[in-house]
């Protein structure tokens, strides 16, 4: 019972944090980004197109 009160109470701070459980229950928004934090945008998927491979980049090296 301590456990489950316990990550109650984490998951409640959470949301106060997060804007409250209204906006919580919204889901996510899609803030855009503009100039270099729209680069931002973590590693490339194994099905993009256009993008340059680490076999590429290792190769500019040998």
């Amino acid at each position: 019972m301590k456990l489950l009160l316990f990550i109650e109470e984490r998951v409640a701070r959470m949301t106060d944090i997060w804007g409250g459980a209204d906006l919580v229950a919204q889901g996510a928004r899609i803030i855009p980004r503009e100039g270099d934090e729209a680069l931002l945008n973590g590693p490339a998927l194994a099905d993009d197109i256009g993008v340059v491979s680490q076999d590429d980049i290792d190769s500019l090296f040998a």
